[in-house]
């Protein structure tokens, strides 16, 4: 579509990315301590802390492994555990509702949203690829606002906000008049995107970020890998609904 990224290039930025991050502290899984250990060095001053979180993360794997051993156990204690049949529907629903929100259906339809208002195919697509690189600066908000404002409020923040752009934005494009051209007038244009980018704003942060964060935090080591592939997933699923029937494009 106009105006969308190349994927070659994102896959090249995600490889580099990936080489990049840190190791994960779950060698102590597979009790490899000093790869661990060398790994909290990263993100820890304190030796001591280091020391602590080490104990910490052995004590909580050790007991997790003789709760539950096999991968059928594991799914089995899903549904099974009545704490945690309500965290995998919970997940399940935020997941859900991170669809809901319309901003992957926004950014999939965006140039037939922009062609609504702009007659110009370059300025299209320069909005297009301002966006794209704004959602990245949205985005690493949440990397100080989730522990600032906690989990919650963040996601009450952002949908509250979203729900009042997405309001402004369809009463400027349906309630102003259209010109001659097909187009509206440069001041709807300017309105149009900057709530758009409004939008994104409150997004990224909150049920963009948050969301993912919070999905992988509930769920106790033995069965993480396991609820959190599930509920995700629940993401696509409801991503393939939204983007196959968007009803408010359909001609009338």
């Amino acid at each position: 579509m106009v105006g969308r990224w190349n994927p070659h290039c994102l896959r090249q930025t995600g490889c580099y990315s990936e080489m990049r991050c840190s190791s994960s502290c779950r060698y102590v899984q597979n009790d490899r301590f000093e790869e661990a250990y060398d790994t909290l060095l990263e993100i820890r001053d304190d030796p001591d802390l280091i020391a602590q979180e080490m104990q910490d993360i052995r004590q909580a794997i050790a007991f997790e492994k003789k709760q539950t051993n096999s991968t059928w156990t594991r799914y089995k204690l899903l549904w099974t555990d009545k704490s945690v049949r309500r965290r995998i529907l919970l997940a399940a629903a935020i997941n859900i509702g991170q669809q809901l929100t319309g901003n992957n259906s926004l950014a999939t339809y965006s140039t037939i949203i922009y062609k609504k208002v702009f007659t110009s195919n370059s300025q299209i697509q320069l909005i297009n690829a301002l966006a794209g690189t704004f959602n990245i600066l949205f985005t690493l908000n949440a990397t100080w606002m989730t522990d600032f404002l906690g989990r919650r409020p963040i996601l009450l923040i952002g949908v509250a906000g979203m729900a009042v752009c997405m309001f402004a934005a369809a009463a400027v494009v349906t309630e102003t008049p259209t010109l001659e051209d097909g187009s509206k007038s440069s001041s709807v244009g300017i309105a149009t995107v900057f709530l758009m980018f409004l939008f994104a704003l409150f997004f990224k942060p909150s049920w963009g970020a948050t969301v993912w964060i919070w999905t992988s935090e509930i769920f106790s080591m033995n069965i993480r890998a396991q609820a959190v592939a599930m509920t995700t997933q629940c993401q696509s699923i409801a991503s393939i609904i939204l983007r196959k029937y968007p009803y408010s494009l359909c001609p009338t």
